[in-house]
């Protein structure tokens, strides 16, 4: 009764991307929902007018998602020629690039009820029982290349 979801598309894409990124340099920032390591479980859902809905719901007629497994996606990068260093949550992304100070100079200047704004705002995208935990990030690169900031082990 285990679930084990494959993407083969997914990994497709990302030996495609890798071997681009391989061949003529560059680097790819990837964000999207889903989870650090591979493991079991269903991740499939469906969301209609922002509720979950069961996937058979109204077929044609709901969005049809999954969570993208960093692991898997990173050892396809890998695959295709990229050099790739392990993902991280959203919020601890966010948080190293320093979205904080960011959103101390926006609400310097701003009204009280735009304040209220940004920090939900920032709540939202770096708390770990939000956004901050559920998005993952994780990077590629030509090799070569010096591991991206925050990626690495130094700040630009």
């Amino acid at each position: 009764g285990d679930l084990w979801e494959v993407a083969p598309a997914c990994r497709d894409i990302a030996r495609t991307l890798s071997a681009r990124l391989a061949a003529a340099g560059g680097a790819a920032l990837i964000i999207d929902y889903g989870h650090l390591a591979s493991g079991f479980g269903d991740t499939v859902q469906a969301v209609k007018a922002h509720e979950m809905v069961a996937v058979t719901h109204e077929p044609g007629e709901v969005d049809l998602t999954a969570h993208v497994d960093f692991e898997d996606l990173g050892r396809a990068l890998g695959d295709g020629g990229a050099v790739t260093w392990p993902g991280m949550t959203q919020g601890a992304f966010l948080l190293a690039m320093g979205i904080e100070a960011r959103a101390e100079i926006l609400k310097g200047n701003a009204p009280t009820a735009a304040t209220r704004d940004i920090e939900s705002a920032l709540a939202r995208l770096t708390h770990c029982d939000q956004m901050g935990n559920l998005f993952k990030v994780c990077a590629a690169a030509g090799p070569g290349m010096r591991p991206p900031y925050p990626f690495g082990e130094t700040q630009p």
